[in-house]
């Protein structure tokens, strides 16, 4: 075998590229959920179930009176807290100087979800359980939307709009 991460000695020494592997992968290691600390608290992520839906009404009066529960975040809490929208990561001049047309996506979906697992609340509590317990009492009710599921279909004419403020879904054509 060879490769990167490959060893050709057979040196006692050398007995792996990558040196957690082995103590991970044996028990012997410590991943991010083993780490507790005094007054640590754990979240819980609500996340849409939709390709592409409206949000019609939201109930987490459930999730808020559950044990354990701390605090509940959804955009209204969070828009009170100052948080705002994410911008895109990096943009890109388009083919010919055309500027590319920004769309931002809230942190905590408001109106509407645009895919399957996009967050629409944050449940805080005292431990991991509790927050994934709590978080499945959460009351949502959805009204489904057409949604587009590949590059070629969201660019057929007439397709339903990701994002309103990308006509065609196009938020930039580039040559590279």
């Amino acid at each position: 075998m060879s490769g990167p991460n490959s060893v050709t000695a057979p040196d006692a020494a050398v007995r792996y590229a990558r040196q957690e592997d082995h103590r991970l992968i044996t028990g012997q290691g410590r991943f991010t959920a083993d780490h507790r600390y005094p007054g640590m608290l754990h979240a819980s992520v609500i996340r849409s179930p939709h390709a592409h839906a409206r949000i019609v009404r939201i109930d987490l009066s459930a999730v808020r009176q559950s044990p354990g529960v701390r605090y509940v975040m959804a955009a209204d809490e969070l828009a009170a807290l100052g948080g705002r929208d994410l911008p895109n990561a990096q943009t890109f001049p388009g083919k010919g100087g055309q500027a590319q047309v920004i769309v931002t996506l809230p942190v905590l979906a408001r109106d509407t979800v645009k895919f399957v697992g996009q967050p629409i609340a944050m449940v805080i509590a005292d431990s991991a359980f509790e927050a994934q317990d709590a978080a499945e009492l959460a009351d949502i009710e959805f009204e489904e939307l057409p949604a587009v599921v590949s590059v070629e279909q969201a660019l057929e004419p007439g397709a339903p709009l990701t994002h309103e403020q990308a006509p065609g879904n196009l938020s930039v054509h580039y040559e590279s």
